[in-house]
């Protein structure tokens, strides 16, 4: 899908979808102050691709259009990675999840009814985590995976509520959590040899600054592009 934001955006994208995805963004608008756009920004910018969209189509297209379309929404890890809270506030996890509701309830009032939530992936795996606090043997850091898998169950209790608020929407809660543990785990059932580092600058970090100063060979046998990041070719096997 083509970036909402993209200059070169024709009318016709409009009507067959857009993406409103943004680097580091996640549910808590105080994370976002730092590092990404805010939760309301995207319900601004969802806002304003309506009315561009029923002045192509019109207004009654333009509803059909939204009720039927599957919208995806999968953000959070960098809100338990970065924003200090998820360290020092044991109930952060409810408040978490308590912006995700939020911000789910303005995409139903807006239009959108058939949802899919992904969790978030087994943060403490991520080879950024796994070469910084995986001690020699590079293990997963088993409290930030704690701090994921807790966020997801309460974040599916909650989508399970909202079905119940909203019967006529789809909510569907998305596990990326065990799908992710298991090409970490088992990276040869799915093609791979390497899963505890990146292809990228065979990755123990990810330099904002340089798209990828040192890359590997072949990064199908990786899992990770760089610290944080499926390959592509994980990314279509989660498709």
């Amino acid at each position: 899908l083509p970036p909402y934001l993209d200059p070169r955006l024709q009318a016709k994208d409009l009507i067959t979808g857009v993406c409103f995805a943004s680097a580091a963004s996640g549910y808590d608008p105080q994370t976002n102050a730092f590092l990404g756009d805010f939760p309301n920004r995207f319900l601004e910018l969802f806002e304003e691709y309506i009315g561009k969209l029923k002045a192509i189509v019109g207004e009654f297209r333009g509803l059909d259009i939204l009720s039927n379309s599957l919208f995806i929404v999968i953000t959070g890890h960098i809100d338990i990675q970065f924003n200090p809270a998820s360290s020092l506030n044991p109930s952060y996890n409810e408040l978490l999840v308590n912006f995700a509701s939020t911000f789910l309830q303005g995409l139903y009032e807006l239009g959108a009814r058939k949802i899919g939530v992904f969790g978030v992936g087994p943060i403490g795996c991520l080879p950024f985590y796994r070469n910084t606090q995986g001690g020699i043997q590079r293990k997963c850091v088993d409290s930030l995976n704690h701090k994921a898998y807790s966020f997801n169950s309460k974040l599916s209790t909650e989508i399970n509520s909202l079905i119940n608020t909203f019967p006529d929407a789809k909510m569907v809660y998305i596990d990326f959590y065990n799908f992710i543990l298991d090409l970490i785990n088992n990276p040869t059932k799915y093609g791979y040899k390497i899963a505890e580092n990146g292809c990228c600058a065979l990755a123990r970090n990810l330099d904002l600054l340089d798209y990828c100063p040192i890359a590997c060979s072949n990064d199908y046998d990786y899992v990770f592009w760089d610290g944080f990041h499926l390959t592509e070719k994980g990314y279509r096997l989660l498709v």
